[in-house]
């Protein structure tokens, strides 16, 4: 797993985390410098919480884990939630849910990385002319 700090961040920070929680080394890396998108594009999956890089994963292909464990967006809560009409978007509420879609993720083959990038659903979510897609994009920004 690879943790890609956001430029504002700090990577002593994640360090001293790391060694309180007793992460493992050799399953986490907490890095600061290689381009998100190279990362993204060698990833089985992202996961991240209110992003646009959630979108920008979406894009390159690489499905997305949302974590959502406040329950405070309606764009992401709910089975008709925009967001859970986006092929290769999965939402986790809970510490257990994000466990439970990690593990599926492993087990499951590659995904279509083409297809992911070609969706009508992701293309309609970005740029659907209801009139919505700016607060869509906006929300996930939050």
């Amino acid at each position: 797993m690879i943790h890609k700090l956001h430029p504002g961040e700090e990577l002593a920070c994640y360090r001293d985390a790391a060694r309180a929680l007793q992460w493992d080394p050799l399953k986490l890396t907490t890095i600061g410098e290689p381009i998100l998108y190279d990362i993204l594009e060698r990833s089985q999956v992202l996961v991240a919480s209110y992003s646009s890089t959630i979108l920008e994963s979406l894009a390159l292909g690489t499905p997305a884990l949302v974590f959502d464990g406040v329950l405070r967006r309606k764009l992401l809560h709910g089975p008709d939630a925009p967001l859970n009409r986006i092929p290769g978007v999965a939402i986790a509420y809970s510490p257990d849910d994000l466990k439970a879609l990690l593990d599926a993720r492993q087990a499951a083959p590659p995904p279509d990385r083409a297809a992911l990038r070609a969706s009508a659903e992701l293309r309609e979510y970005l740029s659907g002319l209801d009139g919505e897609a700016a607060a869509r994009v906006a929300a996930l920004l939050a």
